[in-house]
């Protein structure tokens, strides 16, 4: 064989192999985001005191950009729920003092409607609460209240409506709070005041003004799914994000995306994060969350629409366009995200536990009807590690995150004998 040839042929098997090689290092690679929960080292800690119905967690971060979980607990002398909070201390890794928010007294709890405080620049404290008011005309009726306090928790101010309308027979709720680019407190929330409840509710914003409380409000959406946790974000260029699940037409209940650019004077129009045509006609209890790195905005949601599962996207041209999403979980439920300093996302969700015993004479899985914590760190579309971090046969659920130099904590409220409580667990992801 001429050696032109023989040059030809061993060209084309260097490229043959090279394929192969190249094949094999992408069936590596896709292996690395199929499910597979690994068991983690014994370290989670119970924060709420036992017996006190503790339940609804949720994160925010203070003036000093440290880890702040709030969660609402029973009163004991038996007048309802109170809000409470207090902040994690990142140099000994540990909760500090636990707050009481005493105006709050008497609000009602709901795991997508979470109680929360949220804080201005300067460390004003600003919590928000729920409580219902029943009436012939709407059982699901209810108002936000608010309060400050300029001392770091020891008092609050007496307690104001959030929103201007205080008619008794609105519903309102599924709220969402954050430090605007401006230093400010902003508030979103479904409001009911129109009675459109063929369309759903209507979504509202507003702002504290400097040591003043809350401003006047505004309409900046409308046609909400009544009963699903909203997102208020502010990326790192400062742009005020809002995500919530939508209706359009009718009885399709998708995740829809707005955006401000001028530090909440104006919003975008909503456009869906994605076309999942998920039509049902009642309200999946499962909002959307949302997170930004150096590569974007990116987005993590349930929907049925389609095969049922937790959902990622992203967008890098502040929402006019959505990347095709992609399938996180078939099990996951409940999820929040969360983005590192290194551009990692952590990711939390809860999802049933399977009777395996069941399962072994039926040949087919089955719920225990318990419920776990997962932890899944991900790099762009490749997942780094998945964990659940619950333990072992307890019932978890609602789980929140957030982090401080890259360390990681999740929190979550768990049932048992002696009732619910909030437990959490820390991880340093440096």
């Amino acid at each position: 064989m001429p050696e032109k040839n023989m040059n030809f042929m061993t060209a084309i098997q260097n490229k043959s192999l090279a394929l192969l090689l190249l094949i094999l290092f992408g069936a590596c690679q896709k292996a690395k985001v199929t499910e597979h929960h690994t068991a983690v080292p014994k370290t989670v800690q119970q924060l709420s005191e036992p017996g006190t119905n503790a339940t609804n967690p949720y994160f925010t971060h203070d003036h000093l950009g440290q880890p702040v979980l709030c969660w609402t607990e029973a009163l004991s002398d038996a007048e309802g729920f109170v809000l409470k909070y207090t902040t994690f201390n990142p140099s000994t890794k540990a909760f500090g003092e636990v707050h009481t928010v005493m105006p709050s007294r008497g609000t009602v709890v709901h795991p997508e409607n979470m109680n929360k405080v949220a804080f201005t620049s300067e460390g004003i404290v600003v919590a928000v609460y729920s409580r219902k008011h029943p009436t012939p005309e709407n059982r699901f009726a209810g108002s936000l209240w608010y309060s400050q306090s300029f001392d770091g928790g020891k008092t609050w101010t007496e307690e104001a409506y959030l929103h201007s309308d205080t008619s008794k027979n609105v519903g309102r709720g599924y709220f969402d709070l954050a430090m605007l680019p401006d230093g400010e407190v902003g508030a979103v929330w479904l409001d009911g005041r129109y009675g459109k409840a063929s369309t759903g509710s209507a979504l509202f914003f507003a702002k504290t003004e400097r040591g003043k409380g809350f401003g006047k409000d505004k309409e900046i959406g409308e046609s909400t799914c009544e009963c699903c946790r909203t997102d208020l974000y502010v990326d790192q260029e400062g742009r005020i994000h809002v995500v919530y699940r939508d209706i359009l037409n009718d009885s399709i209940r998708d995740i829809v995306h707005q955006f401000s650019e001028d530090k909440g004077q104006s919003f975008s129009g909503p456009r869906r994060i994605s076309n999942d045509n998920w039509v049902i006609h009642g309200c999946p209890h499962t909002g959307p969350s949302l997170a930004s790195t150096s590569q974007g905005l990116h987005a993590l949601w349930f929907t049925a629409g389609g095969t049922p599962a937790v959902y990622f996207t992203s967008t890098a041209d502040q929402g006019k366009s959505f990347s095709v999403r992609s399938k996180i979980s078939e099990k996951a439920k409940h999820p929040q995200m969360i983005a590192l300093p290194d551009g990692r996302l952590v990711m939390v969700w809860d999802e049933p536990v399977e009777d395996q015993q069941a399962a072994h004479h039926s040949g087919h899985a089955a719920s225990s009807g318990n419920s776990r914590i997962v932890r899944q760190i991900r790099k762009g579309n490749i997942t780094v590690d998945t964990q659940v971090i619950s333990d072992p046969g307890s019932n978890a659920s609602y789980p929140v995150v957030a982090q401080y130099d890259g360390y990681c904590v999740a929190a979550w409220s768990q049932t048992s004998g002696q009732g619910a409580a909030i437990f959490y667990q820390g991880l340093d992801l440096n």
